[in-house]
């Protein structure tokens, strides 16, 4: 058994042996309850130890966190070094530059947990998040469970204390095998929105899904436009049952630094492909 904040570096590919396929870890965790992946390529060093910050304060402990270097600079290894050195329950995955979906997926399929959760490496989650959505799966049963999102500004003289903030849950909907129909859309051309301001997006985060499932709905290749629309979508039909809950667990930054550093990908390019796709994907029926 390693030492605490041991690093290990391991090469697990021949191709690019220096940076991709690499592990940095502390002690390894073998069997989490859930999992969170956050990609990582570029993003602002500020920005990063926000994110790792707001997840190592979850008042449920119970986690691993894979961070994937989706091949940024080489500057980024001491930044990397530095992080595991947090926590014993976080450890760095390096590949090559492929996007933000491959690098989903690279984590997904090297996570350890019975849960999965996505975070952007420039955002940040309120301290509560993993403990209501987990609780919430496990009182209803469901397979999957959507949280909402509340988008600043950095600089907001409020975001040192947004991620430590205590949520209640006092809505949620449960949809089954029946009723699930009626959510697809909602999560292709509508926006769910709460009085307080928050909504339910399009995309993979503020949600904890089960592993099992996630496998079986990665993220797809080659889809650059819309591929967090057909996540949605590929998970829903999976699922047996799914749980919306009006509760805040998720802080979306819009900022210069990261408008700058999020992925970003040729919308011309793919628009044809994902719409294709789209269409093949919504059919709950089409088995």
């Amino acid at each position: 058994r390693l030492g605490q904040h041991a690093v290990i570096s391991i090469n697990l590919s021949k191709k690019n042996k220096t940076k991709a396929g690499k592990i940095l870890a502390s002690e390894k965790i073998s069997s989490p309850l859930i999992s969170i992946i956050v990609p990582c390529f570029n993003t602002s060093e500020r920005l990063l130890i926000r994110c790792v910050d707001s997840i190592i304060n979850q008042t449920m402990k119970d986690f691993e966190l894979i961070i994937v270097n989706d091949g940024s600079s080489w500057e980024y290894t001491a930044i990397f070094e530095k992080i595991v050195k947090k926590d014993s329950r976080i450890c760095v995955l390096a590949k090559d530059n492929e996007g933000v979906s491959l690098a989903r997926n690279y984590g997904t399929q090297r996570a350890n947990g019975k849960y999965i959760v996505y975070i952007d490496a420039d955002d940040f989650v309120s301290s509560d998040y993993l403990e209501q959505a987990y609780g919430l799966m496990a009182e209803t049963g469901s397979d999957f469970v959507i949280g909402s999102i509340k988008t600043f500004s950095d600089g907001d003289d409020t975001e040192r204390n947004l991620y430590k903030e205590l949520h209640t849950v006092e809505i949620y909907k449960v949809y089954d095998e029946a009723t699930k129909k009626e959510l697809a859309p909602r999560l292709i051309s509508d926006i769910i929105y709460f009085e307080d301001g928050s909504h339910i997006n399009r995309g993979p985060v503020a949600r904890l899904l089960k592993k099992e499932i996630a496998d079986h709905a990665l993220f797809v290749k080659g889809i650059k436009i819309g591929e967090d629309i057909i996540w949605n979508q590929r998970v829903i039909k999976l699922c047996k049952k799914i749980c919306v809950a009006d509760a805040v667990w998720y802080y979306y930054c819009n900022n210069v630094e990261s408008a700058v550093n999020k992925y970003k990908e040729d919308a011309i390019a793919c628009v044809k492909d994902q719409m294709l796709s789209l269409v093949h994907e919504v059919d709950m029926n089409d088995n």
